[in-house]
């Protein structure tokens, strides 16, 4: 809303916090957090499906599939994918991941 545009048709937020340690407080009007292990799949109301990829360093990853099966596969800052290419039985559509930290990452 602070950008001049309405938030009233949001009907979801998934909210992350990229890395280990404590959680930003949420506003009082929100249901408490819950955390996704890694290799979960949490369902949207939207339809996307969010899973949880283990990291080699503190944080979590997502891959996220579109109701219509597009991917995007977002990766924290200083962190690879720990084990995460046996599981890709197909291409993604979008990667997400910052590489100024650590260019070995990719």
């Amino acid at each position: 809303a602070r950008a001049g545009h309405s938030l009233g048709a949001v009907r979801q937020v998934l909210l992350t916090h990229p890395h280990d340690g404590p959680a930003v407080e949420l506003p009082a009007l929100l249901p408490p957090a819950g955390r996704v292990p890694d290799g979960q799949v949490l369902t949207l109301i939207s339809g996307h499906r969010v899973r949880a990829v283990a990291m080699d360093a503190p944080g979590t990853g997502y891959e996220v599939t579109g109701p219509e099966g597009e991917r995007l596969l977002y990766l924290p800052p200083g962190a690879a994918p720990s084990g995460l290419p046996e599981q890709l039985d197909r291409s993604l559509d979008m990667v997400v991941l910052d590489v100024i930290g650590r260019p070995d990452a990719v």
